[in-house]
């Protein structure tokens, strides 16, 4: 179909975008029309003839030509091979190699919507051009495109079977869509494809972490490690799996090593400490360390997750090296947001409360740059949860819901205790502990807008498949807990569709909670409220608002479980928890810091420890610190406190 254009200047653009897109053809017959309206149009003019000298049309490239266009690539000399490829495409605008060569060239540069139009060009040019549509899959799932981008890689595959590159990705595509154990099978196919290729064994671990297949996640590390002992990524996810596994020391000495890679570009060495060889950091060693965490994440946040679970003392050489890091003015936001979150533990543990608070808020501004988080949206959310989940809802579809005695959902703010409760009923032989399941947070999102009118039918299904991601203890005949703090919001649902469940909810003084929020780093962006003070107690008036609409709708149906009791009266108040959930007690669960699974939250390594009090009222060292927090827990009415 001809394009028709309104004025002279949309013919030009028109010109200049298909220059741009290597569509050389088209664009001199733009230019031409330009110049037939406006024989003087300077711009017009010198393009006519530089296209016109370059070919104007169809020539036959050197083998010469892709040689160094080739050779400029495997280089990564991409602004180089983009000049180049952009130069002959003027010569053979219709060669499809060119296109998707172009298209490698712009993808490294950053210019993924121009690299997507040279990959669907060759494709245009070339429908069985296998590697440019393996190309466009790779970059389309980059984008979050992740059906298009599946398409194009099943359809890469038929055309080369042995492209391990697209195997991965689609690979990676499917993982997306959550059908793991097809992108497990693939991740198999792409090394056996490739042996040597590590981003496959890499993807292998993360998705075997992912179903929290720990031990053979930590086989593929290590394998991993040894093809590339350096390799800060796969130390710090290694480090993870051991972290959540209980093994402390193991998971130090892996941070340590990515500290060491950072520093010397190379792991410790048997038998070498990193305390000793960072106890006189030089001035070449904070430069190397600044240069790595600066552009790899791994090495960025390794500090701070060393300080989860390591104690500092006055005498660490690690607390100078921070020191001396954190003075410097070439950090970048990320790093700069780990390094003090560090620092400020380091001084906590040091017995430094304000140097420490000091730190910890300019990691909190730093946190909170990168986030787009709204009290007033907060607002709106709730009080849309009030309508869609409201008495009549719950009374209209109760009804269908299937029997649910056995389910467990322990729940508040983040940092209120719900990972120690959790911890102790998990401690007894007939519950089994589950973590933060986000199934429903998930549902609910996909949801929402469908569920003010759902039938009995739409109820069961959710129910169904809540209850198959927990199939498995559920058939040994356990009661199963969930304690993902947020599902605070969903308690209209949850009641609805498990009338039976137990409702936990956790209860702490809001100035500890808002303290320990403050201190915390999440990897979510779904806490956003906790990198400032204001917000954070605004967030918990919100969650006293939404809590209160909760019992008043369910009364007597959440059992609430005060955290300076539970310290205070570890056993009184666990008793008073299993009966709340029907359960005998057992000596066992008040020696709960014993019992060995897997924990994924940023209190593992609390879970560990026995009961402690140290916690409680440690927001009084800081008062002053805390009092944006403390006015406006008053002004909305959270203050005082009585447990």
């Amino acid at each position: 179909m001809t394009q028709t254009f309104k004025t002279l200047k949309d013919v030009l653009s028109a010109a200049d975008r298909a220059l741009a897109e290597g569509d050389t053809e088209r664009a001199l017959a733009l230019y031409t029309n330009v110049l037939q309206k406006a024989p003087r149009h300077s711009k017009a003019r010198k393009a006519v003839q530089k296209l016109r000298k370059a070919g104007g049309g169809p020539a036959r490239l050197s083998q010469a030509d892709v040689d160094q266009a080739v050779a400029l690539l495997q280089r990564g000399d991409f602004a180089a091979a983009d000049k180049l490829l952009t130069r002959l495409l003027t010569l053979a605008p219709r060669e499809p190699v060119l296109h998707n060569f172009l298209g490698i060239a712009k993808a490294n540069l950053d210019k993924p919507e121009a690299a997507i139009r040279h990959y669907k060009k060759a494709i245009s040019l070339n429908p069985d051009y296998g590697e440019a549509r393996g190309n466009l899959g790779t970059i389309l799932m980059t984008r979050g495109d992740t059906d298009e981008a599946i398409i194009h890689l099943r359809a890469a595959l038929r055309l080369t079977p042995g492209n391990a590159e697209a195997v991965n990705s689609l690979a990676n595509a499917l993982r997306a869509k959550g059908q793991y154990d097809e992108a497990l099978a693939l991740y198999d196919k792409a090394l056996a494809l490739n042996p040597g290729y590590a981003t496959p064994l890499n993807n292998k671990a993360i998705t075997l972490a992912l179903l929290e297949r720990n031990d053979d996640a930590r086989i593929v590390y290590q394998r991993l490690l040894n093809l590339d002992p350096a390799n800060t990524e796969a130390l710090q996810r290694l480090s993870v799996i051991e972290s959540i596994s209980g093994d402390f020391d193991a998971a130090s000495r892996l941070l340590q090593q990515v500290i060491a890679v950072a520093a010397f570009g190379a792991p410790l060495k048997p038998g070498q400490s990193l305390r000793e060889q960072i106890a006189s950091p030089t001035t070449e060693m904070l430069d190397n360390i600044v240069a790595r965490a600066n552009s790899e994440q791994a090495c960025a946040g390794a500090f701070r997750e060393l300080g989860l679970i390591h104690k500092f003392t006055a005498n660490d050489p690690l607390l100078p090296l921070m020191q001396k890091l954190a003075a410097r003015t070439d950090l970048s936001g990320t790093f700069r947001m780990h390094l003090e979150f560090a620092l400020s533990k380091a001084l906590f543990d040091t017995a430094d409360p304000q140097t420490a608070f000091a730190h910890l808020e300019r990691a909190n501004r730093e946190k909170r740059k990168t986030l787009t988080y709204s009290t007033d949206e907060q607002k709106r959310r709730i009080t849309r949860l009030k309508r869609v989940f409201s008495p009549e809802w719950s009374a209209r579809l109760s009804a269908a819901a299937p029997p649910s005695d056995r389910l467990i959902f322990i729940l508040g703010l983040s940092r209120s205790g719900t990972s120690l409760v959790e911890q102790i009923l998990a401690s007894h032989s007939r519950v089994e502990g589950t973590g933060e399941r986000d199934f429903i947070e998930s549902a609910v999102h996909r949801s929402l807008d469908a569920m003010p009118g759902w039938g009995a039918h739409d109820l069961k299904a959710f129910a169904q498949s809540y209850c198959e991601k927990i199939a498995k203890p559920l058939a040994e005949g356990k009661m199963v807990t969930d304690k993902m703090p947020a599902n605070h919001r969903w308690i209209g649902l949850i009641l609805t569709a498990f009338p039976q469940a137990k409702i936990i909810e956790m209860q702490r003084d809001p100035r500890d909670v808002g303290l320990s929020n403050y201190r915390a780093y999440f990897d979510n962006d779904g806490s956003g409220f906790a990198y400032d003070q204001v917000e954070l107690a605004e967030y918990m008036g919100l969650y006293n608002t939404l809590m209160a609409h909760w019992h008043t709708q369910f009364p007597g149906k959440i059992h609430r479980c005060v955290y300076e009791r539970l310290i205070m009266d570890q056993e009184g108040e666990t008793r008073r928890l299993l009966d709340y959930c029907g359960l005998d007690f057992e000596e066992k669960v008040l020696e709960f810091h014993r019992t060995q699974r897997v924990v994924q939250t940023a209190s593992l390594a609390q879970v560990r420890q026995k009961i402690y009090t140290s916690s409680h009222g440690g927001w009084r060292a800081l008062s002053d610190e805390l009092q944006p927090l403390i006015e406006t827990l008053n002004s909305l009415g959270a203050l005082p406190y009585e447990p």
